[in-house]
């Protein structure tokens, strides 16, 4: 296995950028950071560490997240630090929807509209990528030892 095919885009992730092509979601584009970015690990960690024994399988502090209460805490974060912006999503009538924090928290806890999170989730994990053409040219172009 190359190294090169292990790497991220740290920067990128950190930084966001816009996403398109994702999977039946047709002409919407998304600005996203990525999942390792430090505003999301840092609200993750706050929000698993507010959760009580009730909400936890075995019911002991530090046990883990029943999969209802991880799902809200994911979608709660990926609003707050995943999430900048969307471009093409429309309502029935087809009139834009302007991006807002708040309603990018309401779509994506919505679990009738998982699909959309699901593309939010996968664009973000794209924005980790390297570019394939920008790292092979970096191979290709580098010295022989």
């Amino acid at each position: 296995m190359k190294l090169t095919s292990l790497k991220i885009d740290a920067a990128r992730a950190e930084r966001g950028d816009w996403i398109s092509g994702m999977p039946g979601m047709g002409d919407l584009r998304v600005k996203v950071r990525g999942f390792g970015n430090t505003d999301y690990q840092a609200a993750i960690a706050r929000e698993q560490s507010k959760v009580s024994r009730e909400d936890r399988l075995d019911g002991r502090a530090g046990g883990r997240i029943k999969p209802a209460v991880l799902d809200a805490i994911m979608s709660r974060c990926m609003a707050e630090a995943i999430l900048i912006d969307w471009d093409g999503l429309t309502d029935d009538e087809g009139a834009p929807i302007t991006y807002s924090r708040e309603r990018a928290a309401a779509f994506l806890a919505d679990p009738n509209l998982l699909p959309f999170r699901d593309a939010v989730a996968w664009a973000a994990n794209v924005v980790n990528e390297v570019e394939v053409d920008r790292v092979e040219g970096a191979v290709g172009n580098s010295a022989s030892a």
